[in-house]
This record gives C-alpha cells, structure tokens and sequence, in this order.
C-alpha cells in the first residue's frame, strides 16, 4: 500500500518506494508533477559515475524545473531515518542555496565502499549511530550528504537499470552524450507480486 514511482525510462524501468511520512512536501511535488506529465520525455541532465543520476529539468539543462507551488522552492526535508545510500530517491538542492531546486530529482549511485578513515572519523564525532556507519561501510553512499539534501524514495526494484544509465557516456560536465530518457513516471501503490 505504500507509495511508490515507477520511471520508465530508455534503458529500462526503476521502481523506488516513496517516503511521505518523512518527505512529505518533496513527496507532494514529486507526485504532483509527475501526475501532470512533467517528467515525461525529459532526459537525465547529470550522470556521475559512482556519484549520481539526475533529472527532473524540463528542459534538459539542469538549471531550471518547477514545482505544484507556481513554482516556489521549499525548504529540504531531513530525517535521521532516512540515508543516502545507493538507490536512495533524493530532491536534488543548488549548493548555492538552502533551497530545493524544485523538480530536479537525483538516484545516488555510489558505489559499495569502505568509508575513507577520515569522513569515518566525522561522522563518528558527529554522533552517526554504529548501524548506520556499518551500513555506509557494506553498501556505499553519500553520507555527507546525509542532513543538507532529501531523500524521498528509495530503489527497490530496477537499481540495474540506475547502474546501466551511470555508465553511458558522458561530458565533462556529466551530460550524457546521447540522451537518456525518462519516458514517464507513474504514481501508484506498492502491492507484492
């Protein structure tokens, strides 16, 4: 019964479960949007290897999109519940401001690793529970990205596909060479197969 969005996209589909309950506006524009056909026949913008897979502007570029509030930003989301970890679903943010940059969306795609000792050492100090570095150490991810973006959804079927796409060829800015398609995005709830 839970949320979820299906993208359909060039290389194949991904399924992610979606968060309200912790996200609740990001959830709101995202399925928002969606229903209006926003995401459809957009491309991935940004495509970091190991990093991220990036959507959500309309028109390509990566410095535009929209929101169902005529187009105001919000405010990030955070929860000590939810993490950066490969897969996770996340309201992609400019650097340049404690705001979301709307439509924009991004798949982490970071790959499994050991923590480097040093960003070991800080999330430590900064009192990350044992389970969650474990986690970070078994799986990979973006930790210090943990309490600045928001994670909305979480891959659940399909992170073969995130992968594939992380691979295509890209700039040097990360724009994929030949684009990668996001076909649609279906809203809809989860029912076990």
């Amino acid at each position: 019964g839970d949320p979820i969005a299906v993208f359909s996209t060039s290389m194949g589909e991904v399924r992610a479960v979606l968060y309200p309950q912790y996200a609740p506006m990001a959830v709101e524009n995202f399925t928002g949007l969606a229903r209006q056909g926003y995401f459809d026949g957009t491309s991935f913008h940004r495509v970091l290897y190991g990093f991220v897979v990036q959507g959500g502007d309309a028109g390509g570029t990566g410095t535009g999109g929209a929101s169902i509030w005529n187009n105001e930003p919000f405010a990030p989301e955070v929860s000590a519940s939810l993490r950066h970890y490969p897969g996770a679903l996340c309201a992609a943010k400019s650097p340049e401001s404690e705001r979301s940059i709307l439509s924009q969306f991004y798949f982490v795609q970071a790959l499994p690793q050991t923590l480097e000792s040093e960003l070991q050492a800080q999330l430590e100090a900064a009192g990350t529970p044992e389970a969650v570095l474990s986690a970070y150490n078994a799986a990979g991810g973006l930790p210090y990205l943990d309490y600045t973006d928001t994670v909305f959804g979480q891959v659940y079927q399909g992170m073969e596909v995130v992968d594939a796409i992380a691979l295509v060829e890209v700039d040097e800015n990360g724009k994929p060479a030949e684009d990668v398609l996001i076909n649609s995005v279906t809203i809809s709830s989860y029912t076990a197969s």
